[in-house]
């Protein structure tokens, strides 16, 4: 058995990475238009946001914002930048789930959310070489 040079293992990494991000920014729009129903009008009147609306808009996007500029700089290996990646990512893709599912009335205001929050997870993290 041989063992993978350091620098093909991180260019396998960041390929990975590259592969997991594109895939989940495709997703988001075909989430928004292929789940839950033909895209009926819901009143976006018809609930004030309280504070279950509010927390799950926040905590997400906060935690996923929290992981790619608080967590992921610190590490300088593609290895081990990995794993808060794919939880950020996934924290950021769960606001569409959630505009879409829970709150329907803020279905908008979520997807954008999702989107923007997925966007700073591009993997152009500097790691070595």
């Amino acid at each position: 058995m041989t063992a993978i040079a350091p620098k093909t293992a991180n260019v396998t990494i960041k390929t990975l990475m590259w592969i997991i991000w594109i895939a989940m920014m495709m997703a988001l729009p075909l989430y928004k238009i292929f789940l839950g129903g033909g895209g009926e009008r819901v009143d976006t009147h018809a609930r004030p946001v309280d504070l279950f609306v509010l927390s799950l808009f926040c905590v997400p996007l906060l935690v996923s914002t929290g992981i790619r500029w608080l967590i992921i700089p610190k590490f300088k290996n593609s290895l081990r930048i990995l794993t808060p990646f794919i939880a950020g990512v996934a924290l950021a893709e769960s606001l569409v789930f959630y505009g879409k599912f829970l709150v329907p009335e803020f279905e908008s205001v979520f997807f954008w959310a999702g989107v923007l929050a997925m966007a700073q997870f591009v993997p152009v993290y500097r790691t070595d070489p």
